[in-house]
């Protein structure tokens, strides 16, 4: 098993109830999209992030990359950090959630920013062992940036 992440862009409200549905959750990242169901009109994308252990890996190697702290002490200290780079993505639940397009274009923001991908891409070089995590890692760090890129066109970023 592994996490898999959908991206959309073009979503238009449908009554048909077997589409795309969107529920808002507890982080309400989504929440500028109307409950309910959905037709994608547009392109959509797919992905695997990894298992969930290895994209909790990645996540807390991103963290560490852009604030310098590993994801436990960024959630002790959470409301420092908000609005802060990739913020919501590393304040995010790690196997099911959505974000919606405002959210999107912030985090589409964050992967183009070329100092976050400097430092994402320093990290990696100095603390992975292997080349083939790197390339693991550098790749779900284009995938989430084609997903964004994507979704912040009326659309949505569905973790699964």
């Amino acid at each position: 098993m592994g996490l898999d992440i959908v991206a959309y862009q073009g979503l238009t409200k449908t009554d048909a109830e077997e589409n795309i549905r969107v529920a808002h959750d507890q982080f309400g990242y989504s929440s500028d999209l109307e409950q309910g169901w959905y037709d994608c009109e547009g392109e959509s994308f797919h992905f695997r992030a990894g298992s969930y252990s290895g994209y909790n890996a990645w996540r807390r190697a991103l963290c560490e990359a852009i604030h310098g702290v590993n994801d436990v002490e960024f959630w002790k200290d959470e409301e420092n950090y908000i609005g802060q780079p990739f913020y919501e993505l590393i304040n995010f639940s790690d196997c099911e959630g959505q974000i919606g397009p405002k959210i999107s274009e912030k985090l589409y923001q964050d992967f183009t920013n070329p100092e976050n991908e400097e430092k994402f891409l320093y990290y990696c070089n100095q603390n992975l062992e292997t080349e083939m995590l790197r390339e693991f890692y550098l790749e779900n760090w284009e995938d989430f940036k084609k997903a964004f890129q994507m979704a912040r066109h009326n659309g949505l970023v569905q973790w699964c």
